[in-house]
């Protein structure tokens, strides 16, 4: 920070690390400052807690994935301790550090806990999978993709092979949604172009997709689309419930406390409450984003926005 004399010269008045904004001066030239930080934590509880914690690093985390049990969580680190890439982290429940997988943010875990997907935001990005005990990482993508959607991805193993699900756009292409089946696999479109936040069923057979401000389910055999009831606009849909009978939607999401979650039947658009959270701590709080859920509604993650300042 510097300061100008009527005269026109300057000179440094004060420096420090961080964001310095000048509130005031006092006729005897003495300065009041705030240091602005933005921080990005990753907020929840898991299956059975009775509070919320901080489930991050270093208050600056971001991207939440919660397994189906709520025992494990991975989360990326988009800082400089995480590289240019960031990094994909995961801590299980009673573990006191997190383990890093690799590159990029995380996307989605399979039902077994044993893989991690992730977008890694190269040019041109890269889908990358990540074993969470011994195994190999593997690179999905081939890099035939511009962009890819964080807001959907979903990893399956079954019968031996691994299903990958995930949505993004290539070259000259409005974005949809893909399903690859590995080894040897290569991702075919299951929903046509201009779908978005696609979100795949427990059973594999079906994909809830935003389609402009509606939304509606492909199958991923083909076929036509059925108009998905009961949502409204803002509406957030990001998984299944575990049956595969219900969407569950995140609402209000600029809104700080408390944060709704409902339940809606895409079939009969019957829509009923869910979970409700009130966080923990709302001073310097923003906002919320980025929701998952565990298959038991009451173990949850999220990032959580914040502004704070100190004042000298």
């Amino acid at each position: 920070m510097r300061e100008l004399d009527r005269s026109g010269r300057d000179r440094w008045a004060l420096s420090g690390p961080g964001g310095l904004t000048v509130q005031d001066v006092s006729a005897q030239g003495r300065v009041l400052v705030t240091d602005d930080r933005r921080l990005y934590r990753v907020v929840g509880r898991g299956p059975g807690a009775t509070e919320e914690t901080n489930m991050g690093v270093r208050d600056l985390s971001s991207s939440p994935v919660l397994s189906r049990e709520g025992r494990y969580l991975a989360f990326s680190a988009p800082s400089a301790m995480g590289g240019p890439d960031y990094s994909v982290l995961l801590r299980r429940r009673d573990a006191s550090a997190p383990v890093r997988l690799g590159e990029g943010d995380p996307l989605a875990m399979s039902p077994d806990d044993g893989l991690v997907l992730a977008a890694v935001l190269t040019t041109p990005p890269k889908v990358m999978l990540y074993p969470t005990g011994p195994g190999v990482e593997r690179r999905i993508d081939s890099g035939r993709f511009q962009t890819l959607d964080f807001s959907g991805g979903d990893v399956r193993v079954a019968a031996g092979d691994t299903i990958v699900f995930f949505c993004g756009t290539e070259p000259q292409q409005a974005e949809r949604c893909y399903l690859d089946s590995l080894p040897g696999g290569s991702p075919t479109p299951v929903t046509p172009p201009g779908t978005a936040r696609g979100v795949l069923s427990p059973d594999g057979r079906r994909v809830l997709a935003q389609v402009g401000d509606s939304v509606a389910i492909y199958s991923t055999a083909g076929g036509e689309r059925q108009r998905a009831l009961g949502f409204r606009p803002g509406d957030y849909p990001f998984r299944w419930s575990p049956d595969g009978h219900e969407i569950w939607v995140w609402t209000d999401q600029s809104s700080v406390s408390p944060l709704r979650f409902d339940r809606v039947d895409p079939v009969t658009g019957a829509r009923t409450p869910l979970l409700s959270v009130v966080p923990r701590e709302l001073g310097g709080v923003r906002g919320n984003a980025w929701p998952t859920l565990a298959d038991d509604p009451h173990g949850y993650a999220l990032v959580q926005y914040l502004y704070m300042s100190r004042l000298y």
